[in-house]
């Protein structure tokens, strides 16, 4: 009976202490620190104050209008304890004066704040060892003009942005590169980020995403057994003029704002026709569905991005704007492809063959 006593208490004492988010209600107004705008119930926290540190998880999802540290007397925080996790979801957090987001001083782990879902957040710096992760359209805008990432760390992804309103490109390249990661990895300069000025003291640092290659014209998946033999690298079906096939590759970044993105193909037969669209879906799974002499891998929306004429090489390069031929926003995935005609010795019969698939998630 003592046993059974003792394990009951225990069972009541571990679920008194268990950690529950606190959530923005926004009741009364928009002021962070104004406890009845917070729904408390489930949390161990009372109060929410500045420099006074939050230990449990903190939930600001779909606010209708911008959650607001207010202008505080001196230089304050939002102070998170370590280990714990302030989501922003689908909202806008702004920091009115010269205030942050940090964890608590001589923290040795430190909070996370994420964002996600088109989330913003715009504040002064954030410190004491905070891990800032910006998701794919999303944007974290930083006013410090000295260390606004004061012992601290971002992470970006594909498709998201991140500012300074008060340090240049040098300044964050000699300061805050060696601070800010891309998908987990290293931030390096042209490789995965891009800074450039934002016109004034400021600068945007964007992540560069990489396409993907998906539905490639192997594994016995193509029309007649036209598969191709590997010799054009990751391609599709076989042509007339390339047992390889017709391999659709880029350049440039993802980068909207930059628009130096472009698509081109190789192993493609010369002198005839071939047409670069883009897409919303992979069709098929990804593994696309026999069409013509090729895999037909992207659907749902399509654009006609360009026609051009096949060189006596066997390829072919855009020279437009694709994102905006495409209509592409900030967060986008699109997929593209290349329709191509094989007139001469189709394997097929059919006259036409497809490049594999591309995959990107589009930046600022």
């Amino acid at each position: 009976m003592m046993k059974s006593s003792l394990f009951l208490l225990v069972l009541v004492f571990a679920s008194s202490s268990a950690r529950a988010d606190i959530v923005w209600v926004g009741a009364v107004s928009n002021d962070l620190f104004d406890e009845a705008n917070w729904d408390l119930s489930g949390s161990i926290v009372t109060a929410v104050d500045p420099n006074v540190t939050i230990n449990d998880d903190v939930l600001i999802l779909g606010a209708a209008s911008p959650v607001e540290l207010p202008d505080l007397t001196g230089q304050g925080r939002f102070q998170l304890g370590d280990g714990y996790t302030m989501t922003i979801d689908a909202s806008s957090f702004v920091v009115l004066n010269n205030d942050g987001i940090g964890g608590a001083p001589g923290t040795t782990v430190g909070p996370n704040v994420v964002l996600r879902n088109g989330a913003s957040l715009t504040s002064f710096f954030i410190a004491n060892r905070t891990s800032l992760d910006i998701g794919s359209g999303c944007t974290a805008s930083l006013g410090g003009g000295a260390t606004p990432i004061n012992a601290s760390s971002v992470n970006l992804t594909a498709g998201a942005l991140l500012a300074f309103t008060d340090e240049t490109p040098a300044a964050y390249l000699s300061e805050h590169l060696s601070k800010t990661t891309v998908d987990g990895a290293a931030a390096v300069l042209d490789v995965n980020v891009q800074v450039s000025s934002d016109g004034g003291q400021g600068c945007i640092v964007t992540a560069i995403g990489q396409a993907t290659v998906f539905c490639v014209g192997s594994g016995a998946t193509c029309p007649c057994g036209n598969d191709n033999d590997g010799s054009s690298g990751p391609a599709g079906c076989a042509n007339g003029s390339s047992s390889g096939g017709g391999a659709l590759s880029h350049a440039g970044s993802s980068s909207v704002l930059a628009g130096d993105f472009s698509l081109s193909g190789q192993g493609l037969p010369p002198g005839g026709v071939c047409v670069f669209f883009q897409g919303e879906n992979a069709i098929g799974a990804g593994l696309g569905v026999p069409f013509g002499d090729g895999l037909r891998c992207v659907g749902g929306a399509a654009v006609r991005l360009e026609v051009i004429a096949v060189a006596a090489s066997g390829s072919a390069a855009t020279s437009v704007n694709v994102s905006t031929r495409g209509g592409v926003v900030v967060g986008d995935t699109k997929r593209y492809q290349l329709w191509y005609q094989d007139l001469a010795t189709t394997p097929c019969g059919a006259g036409f063959n497809f490049t594999n698939g591309l995959e990107m998630t589009w930046g600022a």
